[in-house]
C-alpha cells in the first residue's frame, strides 16, 4: 500500500480538528485564577470550568457558567496552575485555550496527570505547556481514552512522565492531531514512547519537534504497537524528531504490528542501546519515507546493537522516496539498514557516509526471506569504503549509482553537505515562540546525485517544499517589456531529500 499523501493526511487532521460542531447554546467559559480549587468563591478555577463543561452547569461561581453545547475555556491569567490532584476527566466536547506557551503552565507538580479525555469525547488544547505531569500508568500530560479525538494546537509538552507515553498516550482507537507543538524532556520508564505511546490508535503529527525525550524501553520519542484488532498508526509531515533516546529499540521512533510515515521531515541523533538508532519496525511493521532525512542516528556501542538508521525484522517492510540517510552509525551490523527477515525498498535515495563498527556500514541483510530492493535511481556509499565493507547480502543495481572505493570512487564531501543546517523552508516546526526550519542536507554543486533521479518517481516538491522543477525554465524581457518564459526541456530531479536549485 502506498504512502498517504501530505494532502490526505491534511484533510484528515482537518476533519478530527473539526469532528463536532460548536452549539449556539455553548459557553465561554473565563478562568480568572492560578489557584487549583473547588470552593464557593468569586474565582473560576481550571478545575471548576471543566466540572462546569462536564455537567453542563454552574459550579460555585457565575463565570463558571457552561452552556450544552461545545464549551469554551479561555484564561484571564498568566502564569503557572500547579495541581493539587488529577483534574476530573473531560466528558463532553470541549476547547481550552491559553493565550500561549510563554504565559500559562498547566503543572501535574511531578505527582499528578494533566488532563484526561474521557471515552468518545472530541477535545482541542491550544496555546499552553502541559509540563510536570506525572502516572504511574499511561499519559503524564495527556491520556487519550478510546475513541476519543484530540487536537493540540501550539503546545509545549515539557518533563511529564508516565510508564507508557511520558507526555501523550493514545489507547483503544482514539485519534490525534497536533499542529506546531513541541514536546521536549518527557520520559516513560516501561512500555516505551519517551513523548508519545500509540496504542491501537493513530497520532499525525504537523510541522512539530519531538526533543530530548527519554524511553526505558522502546521509541525514545514514539511508540506504535497493534492492540487487539487495531493497528497502530503515526503519521509526521514537516517535523523534525531528534535527540531522543531508547534503552532498547527505535531512539526515535518504533512500530510493532502498526504503521509509520514520515514526509517532509528529518530525524537526527536519537540513540538506542539496542536496535534501530533512528527508527525501528518489528512484526509486520510498515515504514515508509518520502522527502525526509535520516541522519546522525546511532545504534548502541556493541556488536549486538544493529541499525543506525533503520533496523526491520520479523517479515517488516519500509518504502523510502527520495530520502536521504547519512552518518547514522551501529556498533554491531547494518550503520544505514539493518534487515533481518524483512524487506525494504528503496527510490532516488542516497545511503551514504554512514558506519558500522562489525560490518556492512550502509546496508545489511540477513539474506533470508529479506532484502533491500534497490536499482531505482539511489546512490549508495562513498571512497572511504569497499563494496566489501558497505554491503552484506546486497549489491547496488545497474540503474544505482555505487560511489563505493572499488566502484565510481566518488568522496562524501563531493556527494554532499555532511552538515545539517537550515537551508531554507517554507513552514517552521514547533511552538510559535521557537519555531525552527526543519534541517536538511544539501547537495554540493557537482554533485552525482543532481539531475540523476527518476522524474516519475519524483515528489513535485523537495523536504523544503521547494518545487524540485525551479530552474527549469528562463525568462526573458523584451525591449517593448514583454516577459517570455521558454521551457529548457524536462530534467531529471535529484536523488535524496532536497533539490540542488539555482541560489543553493
Amino acid at each position: 500500500m502506498p504512502p498517504i499523501s501530505p494532502f490526505r493526511s491534511s484533510c484528515l487532521a482537518l476533519a478530527v480538528a473539526h469532528a463536532f460542531v460548536t452549539n449556539s447554546n455553548a459557553a465561554n467559559i473565563s478562568v480568572n485564577s492560578t489557584v487549583d480549587n473547588e470552593v464557593d468563591d468569586a474565582e473560576c478555577t481550571l478545575r471548576e470550568a471543566i466540572i462546569s463543561a462536564n455537567t453542563d452547569s454552574n459550579v460555585h461561581e457565575d463565570n463558571c457558567v457552561s452552556g450544552s453545547g461545545v464549551d469554551q475555556i479561555s484564561f484571564d491569567i498568566n502564569g503557572t496552575i500547579p495541581l493539587n490532584s488529577a483534574l476530573p476527566q473531560i466528558t463532553q466536547g470541549l476547547e481550552i485555550t491559553g493565550p500561549s506557551p510563554v504565559d500559562l503552565t498547566v503543572s501535574g507538580s511531578n505527582s499528578h496527570r494533566v488532563f484526561e479525555i474521557a471515552l468518545g469525547s472530541t477535545v482541542v488544547i491550544s496555546d499552553m505547556t502541559i509540563s510536570s505531569g506525572s502516572t504511574s500508568r499511561e499519559g503524564g500530560g495527556v491520556l487519550v481514552r478510546g475513541m476519543s479525538n484530540l487536537t493540540l494546537n501550539n503546545t509545549l509538552f515539557s518533563q511529564n512522565m508516565a510508564s507508557e507515553g511520558g507526555a501523550i498516550a493514545l489507547i483503544s482507537d482514539s485519534k490525534a492531531v497536533m499542529n506546531n507543538s513541541t514536546v521536549t524532556g518527557n520520559s516513560s520508564t516501561s512500555f516505551g514512547g519517551g513523548a508519545v505511546n500509540v496504542q491501537g490508535s493513530s497520532i499525525t503529527l504537523n510541522n512539530s519537534r519531538l526533543l530530548n525525550n527519554w524511553a526505558d524501553t522502546n521509541g525514545g520519542g514514539i511508540a506504535v504497537y497493534e492492540v487487539g484488532s487495531n493497528s497502530g498508526s503515526l503519521i509526521v509531515n514537516n517535523s523534525a524528531v531528534s535527540e531522543n533516546y531508547a534503552k532498547s529499540l527505535g531512539g526515535a521512533m518504533y512500530a510493532n504490528r502498526s504503521r509509520i510515515e514520515v514526509f517532509d521531515s528529518t530525524v537526527s541523533n536519537n540513540s538506542t542501546n539496542g536496535d534501530g538508532g533512528g527508527i525501528s519496525g518489528r512484526a509486520n511493521a510498515g515504514i515508509y519515507l518520502t522527502n525526509s532525512t535520516v541522519s546522525g542516528n546511532s545504534a548502541g556501542s556493541t556488536s549486538d546493537d544493529h541499525g543506525g538508521a533503520l533496523t526491520l525484522s520479523f517479515a517488516s517492510s519500509a518504502g523510502l522516496t527520495n530520502a536521504t540517510v547519512i552518518g547514522n552509525s551501529a556498533g554491531g551490523y547494518g550503520g544505514g539498514f539493518h534487515v533481518v527477515s524483512s524487506r525494504v525498498n528503496t527510490t532516488n535515495s542516497l545511503i551514504s557516509g554512514n558506519m558500522a563498527a562489525t560490518s556492512a556500514a550502509e546496508v545489511y541483510s540477513n539474506g533470508v526471506s529479506s532484502g533491500v530492493i534497490a536499482d531505482n535511481n539511489n546512490l549508495f556509499g562513498n571512497d572511504s569504503t569497499s563494496n566489501t565493507n558497505a554491503f552484506a547480502n546486497f549489491i547496488p543495481g545497474d540503474n544505482d549509482i555505487n560511489a563505493n572505493s572499488d566502484a565510481s570512487n566518488i568522496a562524501l564531501t563531493s556527494i554532499i553537505d555532511t552538515s545539517l543546517a537550515d537551508n531554507g523552508c517554507s513552514n517552521a516546526a514547533g511552538v510559535s515562540n521557537s519555531s525552527v526550519c526543519v534541517p536538511t542536507h544539501k547537495l554540493v554543486s557537482g554533485s552525482p546525485a543532481i539531475a540523476a533521479a527518476d522524474t516519475d518517481h519524483c515528489p513535485d516538491r523537495d523536504q523544503r517544499r521547494r518545487l524540485r522543477s525551479e530552474g527549469f525554465f528562463v525568462a526573458v524581457k523584451a525591449a517593448n517589456g514583454n516577459v517570455a518564459t521558454f521551457d529548457l526541456g524536462e530534467e531529471n530531479c535529484d536523488i535524496g531529500a532536497v533539490e540542488y536549485l539555482p541560489g543553493d
